[in-house]
């Protein structure tokens, strides 16, 4: 998923998953932009 589908699918903004996944608290690969598995979010 992309960062601006997991912002949208918990109401949030991009921004905030970014620094999410900065901190380390949101796993996230780099495949020309930001990519976090579904699975990562149930976690």
């Amino acid at each position: 998923m992309s960062v601006s589908e997991v912002a949208e699918l918990v109401k949030c903004n991009s921004a905030y998953i970014y620094s999410l996944i900065k901190a380390g608290l949101l796993p996230a690969i780099k495949l020309g932009s930001m990519k976090v598995r579904r699975t990562a979010l149930l976690e």
